[in-house]
């Protein structure tokens, strides 16, 4: 169970942004045009950025390409759980039941089902 929930992290942060903009710009003052200017970027989702295979006791498997998700959709929901970020995605992603996903591609609302699939080390 540990090392499913190692893999499903690992494949997570290697799909989506990992850091909130906001933590890491929150200690730093930036400057534009000489002017004192703060910013705070806040995303609804947690973006793909790229997909991964998992080795499984089946072979090699990739249950986000086979669901149909793409690099550039926004996940906005596992199982009517809003998400915000990777870490709440992972946390999301837990089990190995079959997951309603809500996702945004370009500008439109998709809904996909998605069978995660337990990796072997």
């Amino acid at each position: 169970m540990k090392r499913r929930i190692i893999c499903v992290l690992l494949l997570v942060f290697s799909l989506f942004n990992i850091f909130n903009l906001k933590t890491v710009f929150a200690d730093e003052q930036i400057y534009l045009g000489g002017m004192p200017a703060g910013f705070s970027i806040e995303t609804k989702g947690a973006c793909i950025v790229g997909l991964s295979d998992v080795v499984t006791e089946n072979g090699i498997k990739s249950p986000s390409k086979e669901a149909g998700i793409q690099v550039g959709d926004t996940i906005l929901s596992v199982d009517d759980y809003e998400v915000n970020n990777a870490f709440e995605l992972a946390e999301c992603l837990k089990n190995s039941s079959d997951k309603l996903i809500k996702i945004k591609r370009k500008g439109e609302i998709i809904l996909i089902t998605v069978k995660p699939e337990k990796a072997v080390t």
